[in-house]
């Protein structure tokens, strides 16, 4: 995962990423998991979450609506 990043709120360079699988509801019963990139600044700990799916394929998803 390459993303450019700037902390918006302390304007710091560096930043840890953690992967994280969280689970997602599908209308009916269907439950997935999602996988997300928590990208923390380790100046001042302000976190951004990045859905994987759009950030590793460069696809947009289509919404989903009821």
């Amino acid at each position: 995962m390459i993303l450019d990043y700037k902390c918006i709120k302390c304007g710091s360079e560096k930043y840890i990423v953690k992967t994280v699988f969280l689970p997602e509801k599908e209308p009916g019963i269907k439950l997935e998991l999602g996988k997300y990139y928590f990208k923390t600044c380790i100046q001042c700990g302000f976190t951004e979450v990045y859905n994987a799916k759009i950030i590793d394929d460069n696809k947009q998803l289509t919404p989903k609506f009821l």
